[in-house]
């Protein structure tokens, strides 16, 4: 088996746990997720099977897009519900004080992860530091808020709750944003329910619960589910080579290939493309043959020439791109 499922994963399982069952129902040994999501959370999830899993550190980049609630006049531990309350105050700031803040949360922000991550600090995964009280500095990261949206806000007694939809960049703590956001109301915030909708251009209505991979394992029908390795990487450019090309990088021959430019379904009016600018040298690029995934690489620009050259970062010889 060779490709990935788009699992729906639900709240109260780690994303390890994902990966198991699959490893479990498939037997297939070599299974992995394309991007942690938090015990609470639940969305989408891409699990990689078999020498797909070489695609996971891909399908991880990109923009995602995430539903969450906001809950304003708590602060907590962990940033989310799960945690211990640290602070409560009253909020005294409205639909209209949130909706000012929030362009301030949006391009090229930083963020301090928090200590209930699975980032290290000396070897040592910072919440199991957090879980026995150490707390130790973290450096700023930058990420890209692409898109910041309110959907739903409602006020009680002291609180108040919002519902808002992010597309952000791959690193993007949306606990930390929650707490941010909360600070600069000066009310204080934390994280309550989280859903992925979309990651690695997968939303959720094309994401499979467990109980449906499950059944249709028990149906005999499990490969029905699984996309190839060369659909998953289905919002890439594309660069198009022949047979001999794809031969001289599978064997290892040579790790720079050029062929026809493409753009993905719906990118570009023009079609294929031949030239490539400064600006799109360094894309990430799928290499394809006869519709098989040749390789992964970065697009360049050949000298002296107008077709499209990918400096090949790794390869998928017959057999092994899905």
């Amino acid at each position: 088996m060779n490709g990935g499922f788009i699992a729906l994963k639900p709240p109260g399982m780690t994303s390890h746990d994902v990966v198991a069952f699959v490893r479990r129902l498939t037997g297939v040994r070599r299974v992995g997720h394309s991007g942690t999501l938090d015990p609470g959370a639940g969305g989408v999830l891409p699990i990689c099977v078999g020498p797909a899993v070489r695609l996971v550190e891909y399908l991880q980049e990109g923009r995602k897009v995430y539903r969450f609630q906001l809950i304003l006049g708590e602060t907590t531990d962990t940033q989310d519900a799960s945690g211990r309350v640290r602070e409560r105050r009253p909020v005294t700031t409205g639909r209209g004080d949130l909706e000012e803040v929030l362009p301030r949360f949006v391009g090229l922000i930083e963020q301090v992860p928090p200590m209930f991550s699975s980032l290290k600090k000396g070897g040592h995964p910072l919440h199991e530091l957090a879980r026995r009280g150490i707390e130790v500095d973290r450096p700023t990261r930058l990420v890209t808020i692409h898109d910041l949206r309110l959907l739903d806000y409602r006020a009680g007694a002291g609180s108040a709750r919002a519902v808002l939809e992010v597309t952000c960049s791959k690193g993007t703590y949306v606990r930390t944003l929650c707490a941010d956001i909360g600070e600069s109301l000066g009310v204080g915030g934390h994280m309550g329910f989280l859903v992925r909708l979309e990651t690695g251009g997968f939303r959720t209505e094309e994401a499979v619960t467990l109980e449906e991979l499950a059944e249709a394992e028990r149906q005999g029908e499990l490969e029905g589910l699984l996309w190839r390795a060369v659909d998953l990487l289905r919002g890439w450019p594309e660069v198009i080579v022949g047979r001999p090309e794809e031969l001289a990088v599978t064997t290892g021959r040579r790790r720079d290939v050029a062929g026809l430019w493409r753009e993905p379904a719906g990118r570009s009016a023009d079609g294929d493309r031949g030239r490539v600018t400064g600006q799109e040298q360094g894309r990430l690029v799928k290499v394809t043959c006869e519709g098989r995934l040749v390789a992964v690489g970065r697009l360049a620009a050949r000298p002296g020439e107008g077709r499209a050259m990918v400096h090949v970062e790794k390869a998928f010889p017959r057999g092994s791109e899905g």
